[in-house]
Order: structure tokens, then C-alpha cells, then sequence
């Protein structure tokens, strides 16, 4: 799919791609929801937003370094 998108200017900003949010993963089920988060953002979402139910999940997506997650207030 990557390379059927054009390749974006040097000089863009991830706003101009568009944002795509992702609410899932129940506890002891995040993965399915961080692997749609990292399919969106390779298919070319700027952003992702990701809202995981499960409090243990993880504070990022594995193998992302730009990725980082908000704590939920209680």
C-alpha cells in the first residue's frame, strides 16, 4: 500500500494527513489495538490517537519511538 501513496514533501506537517483514532483493548487485549494504531499510521495517518481500556496496557507502541500516551484521570 505505501507504495501506491505518494511520497510526501520534506517539508510537511503531520497535521496535513489527518488524524485517525483507535479505542480498544481490553485488559490483557491491547495488541489488537496497537497494531491498528501502527497500520494507520504506515498507510499514512498523520496522527493516531489511541485509547486503550486496559490501565496495564503500555505508555507507547512498541517499536514506535514518536508515540506516547496520556495517562487516564480517575
Amino acid at each position: 500500500m505505501a507504495k501506491l501513496l505518494p511520497p510526501r514533501p520534506l517539508n510537511s506537517h503531520k497535521a496535513l494527513f489527518g488524524s485517525a483514532g483507535v479505542l480498544g483493548g481490553a485488559p490483557g487485549m491491547a495488541g489488537a489495538a496497537l497494531l491498528a494504531a501502527r497500520a494507520a499510521l504506515k498507510l499514512g495517518a498523520g496522527r493516531v490517537y489511541v485509547g486503550l481500556i486496559d490501565d496495564a496496557a503500555p505508555a507507547s507502541i512498541p517499536g514506535n519511538r514518536n508515540s506516547c500516551c496520556a495517562a487516564r484521570k480517575r
